[in-house]
């Protein structure tokens, strides 16, 4: 799925830019992976949790890069996973909560910030975008602005105040048939966990709901003409 996601994230990027993939998982992240990176992408993570003490290893330096990356006011875009580290970074916390948790399509609102917001200002006020995540974030952080929410989690993306950095939990890399395909990669652990018809559950995501995708473009088109700090 470390592929998929690649493709995915790529595919929806049509300003052309030079692409440099990291696995902080197999090699544990240092500032050295800054070197010559004008942005910087972190996205989901599959079967691993920022709250998970197995996680501490690679997710420790990771987390090190990430404020790195702020205090050099690198552009930045967290994803599901991203989302959580950067808040993480905050001081937000992070839990497993079956009430917050989202698998499917779902609908999402800017707030007044968000609908300003040279980012999301792309988007509708109310859109659909695929989401998947069992993790969330309990609260805004200090130093960190609201810019979507729903009626399920109330923290779904936010923006580093004074920084081009943003983070998202749902997921604008994945198309509804992108995302049937993430699921359905996961067939053998669904049915092992309980789920009888995986093929059914992936009718959860929704063909043809693909506005969001729009954010991977337009934050590189904004990382682009980002002054140097």
């Amino acid at each position: 799925m470390s592929q998929h996601e690649r493709t995915c994230i790529t595919k929806k990027v049509t300003t052309p830019v030079e692409w440099v993939f990291r696995n902080a998982v197999v090699t544990p992240a240092s500032e050295t992976w800054l070197s010559g990176i004008d942005a910087v992408m972190v996205g989901g993570s599959g079967d691993f949790s920022v709250h998970d003490s197995r996680s501490r290893v690679w997710l420790d330096p990771l987390l090190k890069l990430i404020g790195e990356t702020i205090q050099r006011n690198i552009p930045f875009l967290g994803i599901c996973f991203g989302h959580q580290a950067l808040a993480t970074y905050f001081g937000s916390v992070v839990k497993s909560l079956p009430a917050s948790a989202e698998i499917g399509t779902c609908q999402y609102d800017l707030t007044a910030e968000g609908a300003t917001d040279p980012l999301f200002c792309r988007l509708p006020r109310r859109f659909q975008a695929q989401a998947g995540h069992s993790d969330s974030v309990m609260s805004t952080p200090d130093g960190m602005t609201l810019m979507v929410r729903n009626g399920t989690l109330e923290t779904q993306a936010f923006r580093v105040q004074g920084r081009l950095a943003y983070s998202v939990q749902f997921h604008p890399d994945l198309t509804g048939a992108e995302a049937r395909e993430r699921y359905l990669a996961y067939k053998d652990e669904l049915l092992s966990s309980g789920q009888d018809e995986p093929e059914k559950g992936a009718q959860q995501f929704i063909l043809g709901s693909d506005t969001a995708g729009v954010l991977l473009d337009q934050f590189v088109k904004l990382a682009r003409v980002h002054p140097a700090s």
